[in-house]
């Protein structure tokens, strides 16, 4: 999974990198989902501040994008990590139906 900002890279992690972060447990619309807060990874990318996010997966099993303000954007959304060995966007304030999987890259605006 990359993280860029206006095209640029600004950092790479694969899945143990990811867990490496810790793994933070939360309750999300009835469900519980675990993996690294998506604000501690951004932080580690040298990301201190956002307008938005755009999350980028391949669309197989939903629309492949996602747009985030960053007012949706709270300690409690993580990277889920899937038993599959993959993550998906998980927070209070994304509808299940609207989660993306398989998170190839995140755009910082």
């Amino acid at each position: 999974m990359r993280v860029t900002k206006h095209g640029r890279q600004l950092a790479a992690y694969d899945l143990q990198e990811l867990k490496a972060f810790g793994m933070r447990k939360v309750v999300v619309q009835g469900g519980a989902e675990e993996g690294p807060a998506l604000l501690d990874v951004l932080t580690h990318a040298g990301v201190s501040d956002f307008g938005s996010l755009t999350i980028l997966g391949p669309g197989q099993r939903d629309s492949g994008r996602l747009e985030l303000k960053a007012s949706d954007v709270g300690p409690d959304t993580v990277l889920d990590v899937a038993k599959r060995g993959t993550v998906k966007i998980a927070g209070p304030s994304i509808p299940r139906n609207k989660r993306v999987r398989d998170i190839t890259e995140i755009q910082v605006k």
